[in-house]
């Protein structure tokens, strides 16, 4: 059982949905009083690791000329949000699409290691089928060489909520709040797999979508955690 949260204090039960339908769903989380905050959580754009199923974890690859043109199209989609603030991961691909949603922004812009993705360790690198297939033959190993080599889904999903808390942790006053969150996929799935009611974070990581430059959106209102929207994308096509 996952006691994850300092903010946060009572927990719903695992849900069941279907992929598919994660985005129509409004979930609830109780926690603390505070005013009305709004996160959007973007992925950051395509890269050649993306397109080549190569995991990244922490080496710091860039955006190709797909992601690109995603981030300007993310950038269009978000530019009539009003954002009081910008937080991104500190890597390269997640600046960059962050740097294409700023042209329309002129807030704080604040970048921190604990939005990264999860650390691959001697994994990154490495193609997620055919090389990595042939040197871990199960899941269950596959679980083991992260946790030995790399960083855990659990130290991941403690990591990137030690963020948003500790946003949470500097609000004052009751005035509605839009925070824009830059991340991973692999990041943000650990994020919201706590609101949707997860309690196996590997079900989490092989269910929930997050595609690249994808939004989520979240509300935190009165103590209460809202999912508004998960891997909404159509205005990349």
């Amino acid at each position: 059982m996952l006691h994850p949260l300092p903010l946060l204090h009572s927990k719903i039960s695992a849900l069941n949905w279907p992929n598919q339908h994660l985005h129509l769903h409004k979930l609830i989380w109780k926690g603390n009083l505070v005013s009305k905050i709004r996160f959007y959580f973007v992925r950051h754009g395509t890269t050649d690791w993306n397109a080549t199923k190569r995991l990244q974890g922490h080496l710091d690859t860039q955006l190709n000329a797909q992601g690109r043109e995603e981030a300007q199209k993310v950038a269009e989609f978000l530019s009539s949000v009003p954002f009081d603030s910008i937080f991104s991961s500190d890597l390269t691909r997640c600046r960059a699409t962050a740097d294409e949603i700023r042209r329309y922004h002129k807030v704080p812009y604040h970048e921190t290691k604990l939005l990264r993705e999860g650390h691959a360790g001697i994994l990154g690198g490495k193609k997620i089928r055919g090389t990595l297939r042939s040197e871990i033959h199960s899941l269950n190993a596959l679980k083991n060489f992260f946790r030995h080599y790399g960083e855990s889904l659990e130290f991941v999903h403690q990591r990137v909520w030690r963020a948003i808390n500790e946003i949470l942790s500097t609000i004052k006053g009751d005035e509605e709040r839009n925070y824009l969150i830059v991340s991973h996929g692999g990041s943000i799935r650990m994020f919201l797999a706590s609101i949707i009611g997860y309690e196996d974070l590997q079900m989490a990581a092989e269910e929930i979508k997050v595609a690249n430059c994808s939004t989520s959106i979240v509300e935190y209102d009165n103590g209460e955690w809202e999912v508004v929207a998960i891997n909404q994308n159509d205005y990349l096509k």
